[in-house]
């Protein structure tokens, strides 16, 4: 995973307990699985459409995109 990713993975996180949502809420806002939403935090793994899903329901600006190492 890269260092890119493992950033976005923390403003995620972040973001979840700033606006006091779980996992569990994100995936349902998402349209997808629970556990499309962990092993998206956890392993990185996941579509780029599901990463951009993710950004426009936690109102993360495509910024994130330029983070640097």
């Amino acid at each position: 995973m890269s260092q890119q990713h493992q950033k976005w993975i923390q403003l995620v996180k972040a973001k979840l307990d700033e606006e006091q949502m779980t996992q569990t809420h994100l995936a349902r806002s998402c349209g997808v699985a629970k556990a499309t939403i962990s092993e998206l935090l956890k392993y990185g793994k996941g579509s780029d459409k599901l990463k951009n899903k993710v950004c426009d329901v936690l109102h993360i600006d495509e910024s994130w995109t330029s983070l640097e190492d």
